[in-house]
């Protein structure tokens, strides 16, 4: 299977990864998919997926295997990493999910610095430039 869809720009790479696990959840439970299993390369999205309460992963109804592999060895299949740069393209389907706040928080840092940086960059120099 292979879907893309674009998330919000401030979206983390772990975020991303995790919407992508989930929309494979998703399709699994939608597809009523016998003995699945999902392959990342994000072992940091694998380790809270493990911790999931049995109440939760009972509810799920599935025995889903979730199976690590390296990223960008050319394994036959890997194919995310190309879908990944296909979809941010604008003709792509945006999806709406909730991201975290703290994704927002670092984008906003990053596009503050940015700016700072070129008001700094630009204005006339002074002892302070020297100093700093």
């Amino acid at each position: 299977m292979r879907k893309k869809f674009r998330l919000p720009k401030a979206a983390s790479i772990f975020t991303a990864k995790a919407c992508a696990i989930l929309e494979a959840f998703h399709h699994i439970q939608s597809n009523n998919i016998q003995s699945p299993i999902i392959f990342t390369d994000s072992m940091s999205v694998i380790r809270p997926i493990e911790n999931i309460n049995s109440k939760t992963k009972h509810n799920i109804n599935k025995d889903i295997i979730i199976a690590w592999v390296p990223s960008h060895q050319g394994i036959k299949g890997e194919e995310a990493d190309i879908a990944a740069k296909e979809a941010t393209s604008p003709a792509s389907n945006v999806i709406r999910r909730r991201i975290p706040y703290q994704d927002y928080v670092v984008s906003l840092y990053h596009a503050e610095k940015q700016s700072w940086n070129k008001i700094w960059n630009t204005s006339k120099k002074t002892k302070t430039h020297e100093i700093i």
